[in-house]
């Protein structure tokens, strides 16, 4: 593992070394915006850092109001429940539905703290193949009741993106929820700004704010009924202590700026795609992540030396909850890269691979 001391959005230091930097989720390049570190500056000056309470006591502030308006209407949800991080938010969704699933049906590749807790709410966990509308379709028959059905939109190590079209046709007749992790693609693929599960109607979304907007949080996105229930039923919605109104404001500010920076991401994206056609990349066109498997035969990990030789830091995840035995290498690209980082650790991995 790599101590990386970040510099810049898109610039990192390692062993005394500047390098390009195109690891992590920083898609939109907002860490480092001053209107945002502004934002959150100023909240913490006038009102401190956190308000050290929940919802269910004195945690509800109106900036929190605020925000969980302002993430509804950006998402084009009935309403949202703003949590401490998405992973709160995932195990909310669990809390909320105890007693309505008989069964959860998760993509066998999906965030594993999903999985992980789906226990809580006393459900059956069951595994379908990953992607594959057909296995799932296969697991809905073989089960009775309400089921919930559980996927990321975009695969966070991939950059695969979820056949949501397929999941719905599966499910059509069924008594059902269908949950959709939008972490790596709220605010950052070209399918829409607010995620790949845009216009999907009752599908209930969740997301965090730490990816694309390089802040703190979560949310729950759905109708009002099943945000009720979040407040309702969830121990880790309720036990937890609310965002803070600093924090509120940085999401809320990197909310406003998403319109700035995805044009900028998105030309970004094209500029790497399109650079690298016809290689055997994994993911899909639309989404700021580039991936290599070592299953490919190809030598990852000499692509890895080589960019650092370059000046380039690309990351070899060779442990990773849920990702199996296969070594990968992902990079990203961010709204601020500039054409001549982009083509220089581009060049490279071109050359390297077949």
């Amino acid at each position: 593992m790599a101590i990386v001391r970040q510099i810049s959005s898109t610039t990192c230091e390692i062993d005394g070394r500047v390098l390009d930097f195109f690891g992590g989720t920083n898609y939109l390049s907002l860490s480092y915006h001053p209107a945002l570190v502004a934002a959150v500056t100023n909240l913490v000056q006038a009102g401190g850092l956190g308000l050290g309470a929940s919802r269910k006591t004195t945690g509800t502030s109106p900036a929190i109001l605020a925000l969980e308006e302002q993430v509804a209407r950006f998402a084009g949800k009935e309403e949202a429940a703003v949590t401490g991080s998405g992973l709160s938010a995932n195990i909310a969704v669990i809390e909320a539905l105890a007693g309505e699933v008989s069964a959860w049906i998760v993509d066998e590749r999906a965030h594993p703290t999903f999985q992980n807790f789906v226990p809580i709410g006393g459900a059956k966990l069951i595994r379908y193949a990953h992607g594959d509308a057909a296995d799932l379709r296969r697991r809905l028959g073989e089960t009775s009741g309400t089921v919930g059905v559980f996927t990321d939109g975009v695969f966070p190590l991939t950059g695969e993106v979820a056949p949501l079209a397929e999941i719905r046709k599966a499910l059509e007749g069924r008594e059902h929820y269908l949950v959709i992790d939008e972490a790596h693609s709220f605010g950052a693929t070209g399918f829409g700004a607010c995620g790949v599960a845009l216009g999907l109607g009752k599908a209930i979304v969740t997301v965090t704010f730490s990816k694309a907007l390089s802040c703190t949080g979560g949310a729950v996105l759905a109708s009002s009924e099943i945000c009720a229930r979040v407040r309702d039923k969830s121990a880790s919605y309720s036990g937890s202590s609310a965002l803070a109104p600093a924090l509120c404001a940085g999401v809320s500010t990197a909310l406003s700026l998403i319109g700035e920076a995805f044009p900028r991401l998105q030309a970004n994206m094209r500029e790497m795609r399109e650079g690298l056609a016809g290689l055997p990349l994994l993911g899909s066109e639309g989404v700021p992540i580039f991936c290599v498997s070592g299953d490919s035969g190809i030598d990852i990990a000499k692509i890895h030396a080589r960019c650092l030789e370059a000046g380039c830091y690309v990351p070899l995840i060779d442990a990773y909850p849920g990702m199996g035995a296969s070594s990968l290498l992902r990079w990203i690209v961010q709204a601020d890269h500039s054409r001549e980082q982009i083509r220089r650790v581009r060049d490279v991995i071109r050359s390297l691979i077949p």
